[in-house]
């Protein structure tokens, strides 16, 4: 393996609230929006995907710049609207803005039983 290549690295992240939405900035230098898979429930958001070191046709002397696959689940302080949530991507910065949910949460009665062992 290549000094400076890693197997598995996490993006950074700022994660900002306006009131009516979260917007989440995550730091993804020399990627583009296709390469990077969004997956989003009520409460949390993952962004995964691999950066490929680049092909320059040189010898490598160092490598610093982090390749590899990513993963990163970032818990949201309350409940989004997935089906609006939407991304964009500028100056290798992934922008995704998730709308709060105006649904209510439904509660639900669980039923137990008690052993007599």
């Amino acid at each position: 393996m290549i000094q400076g290549f890693s197997e598995y690295w996490t993006p950074s992240v700022d994660l900002y609230e306006t009131g009516e939405m979260l917007v989440l900035h995550v730091e993804l230098p020399g990627m583009s929006l296709p390469e990077v898979e969004l997956l989003a429930n009520a409460r949390s958001i993952i962004v995964r995907g691999i950066r490929r070191p680049p092909e320059t046709g040189m010898p490598a002397e160092r490598l610093e710049i982090r390749t590899g696959r990513f993963e990163r689940e970032i818990p949201l302080p309350y409940r989004i609207d997935v089906e609006r949530t939407r991304a964009s991507m500028k100056n290798g910065v992934l922008c995704i803005e998730m709308p709060r949910s105006e649904a209510r949460p439904v509660g639900i009665r669980i039923d137990w039983e008690t052993s007599d062992d």
